[in-house]
């Protein structure tokens, strides 16, 4: 699912469940405490999206305060991908009830889905500020810091999480260290965590350790942590979670066979992108967005696109008008690249890299990238756009499958 669909679905449950909200049914009272729980109350309605129509038709007969029947509003624009009306009328919402971290919340998501990213960012660090119980603001803030190295930003964050959530603090300090690009410190702050009884052992903390080992080219501990984080978070989730993560070790390991069968009836971009970059000839079919009735994840709309490209079938219409500037500009490539246009191709996906979005396909854009700058005759272009591959500062669980070609192109092998 989308982090849009999980804005909307934190926000939604949060008032179904009302234990974050302080509300409750039939009479007032104050806020109850806020239950630890209620966050993976969130992540299962994340996962599992079909719900959310049911929630919201609960929602309509419930006595909502002001601020939450705001949130409630805004994000059922969003839905509706009417974010320039969403945005406006949170920001009245904001003016009248200011502090509410609800129409914070869904401001910031708003914001973020109409592409005003660093506003978007800088609204949902705020809700946060407001309330650390609604950790689930920090989902696109983190994305985008961490993906751009913005590692000093989060210091205000880490303390909050650190007094609040003493697991999720620790499994922040692991993403800090990959983000700047010190894997080895990575690797030891997670295994640090891991050993402190007072820490809770959550999944997010071993997907890090994971990803770190995997960083460090420590293969056969990085299996072994990801199978435990799949058991720990066996959810599913497509290209999140521990079982996404697990498969990913087949791929580092070069047994796509064996990933194949592991992942047989799942889908996901990480399973597509591992047949269309690898096995091309092989059956795969993925989902067209439905833009504008949906928006799908960045990851998948891109798959989407390449998917297209390798079948020699036209996504002109679909990518003439898809609201993500990186997407659009990928999919352009995509068609320049089929032209025989390697100029524009180049071209298309440097202003792709250079877009500040959350970087869920910066890696799949770098690695293209490299590939048409070494094709063109610029080695030394294709080996620092591969840097974005091999020395990452935000974990993509798709990085197994474009690393022997980044690697090969670097020189490392």
């Amino acid at each position: 699912m989308s982090g849009r669909a999980f804005g909307i679905a934190a926000a939604v449950a949060a008032i179904a469940l009302g234990t974050t909200l302080g509300l409750c049914v039939g009479h007032q009272r104050k806020p109850r405490v806020r239950d630890p729980r209620v966050e993976k109350a969130f992540l299962a309605t994340w996962w599992q999206g079909t719900q959310l129509d049911d929630i919201k038709k609960k929602l309509v007969e419930l006595p909502l305060r002001p601020p939450q029947r705001a949130m409630v509003n805004g994000v059922e624009l969003i839905t509706q991908r009417r974010d320039p009306e969403a945005i406006a009328f949170l920001t009245s919402a904001d003016r009248e009830t200011p502090n509410s971290v609800e129409i914070l919340y869904a401001l910031g998501e708003a914001q973020w889905h109409g592409q005003h990213l660093t506003e978007g960012v800088a609204t949902l660090e705020r809700a946060f500020s407001l309330d650390p119980q609604w950790e689930m603001a920090l989902h696109h803030v983190l994305e985008f810091r961490l993906s751009r190295g913005e590692t000093k930003e989060l210091a205000p964050i880490e303390d909050k999480l650190r007094a609040n959530d003493p697991a999720n603090a620790a499994a922040l300090d692991c993403k800090i260290a990959i983000s700047n690009r010190d894997y080895a410190k990575a690797v030891a702050t997670a295994k640090a965590a891991l050993a402190d009884d007072t820490i809770e052992k959550i999944g997010e903390l071993y997907l890090c350790l994971a990803q770190a080992q995997a960083l460090t080219g420590d293969l056969a501990n990085g299996t072994a942590t990801a199978k435990t984080a799949f058991d720990l978070w066996p959810l599913e989730a497509q290209d999140k979670g521990g079982f996404a993560q697990y498969a990913e070790f087949f791929l580092y390991n070069n047994d796509l066979d064996g990933y194949l069968e592991l992942t047989r009836g799942r889908r996901s971009s990480q399973r597509a992108l591992a047949i269309l970059l690898r096995e091309p000839d092989l059956p795969v079919d993925e989902p067209q967005p439905e833009w504008p009735k949906s928006r799908m994840a960045p990851l998948g709309a891109a798959t989407w696109m390449l998917q297209q490209q390798v079948h020699h079938v036209d996504a002109s219409a679909v990518i003439a008008t898809y609201p993500e500037p990186e997407v659009r500009l990928w999919g352009e490539a995509l068609a320049a690249e089929s032209a025989g246009d390697m100029p524009t191709a180049i071209a298309k996906l440097r202003e792709a890299l250079a877009v500040p979005a959350k970087g869920d396909i910066r890696m799949l854009l770098a690695h293209r990238l490299a590939k048409l700058l070494a094709s063109t005759g610029d080695p030394a272009g294709a080996a620092a756009a591969c840097d974005e591959v091999i020395r990452p500062r935000f974990y993509l669980n798709y990085r197994a499958i474009l690393l022997p070609d980044c690697l090969t192109l670097s020189g490392h092998r």
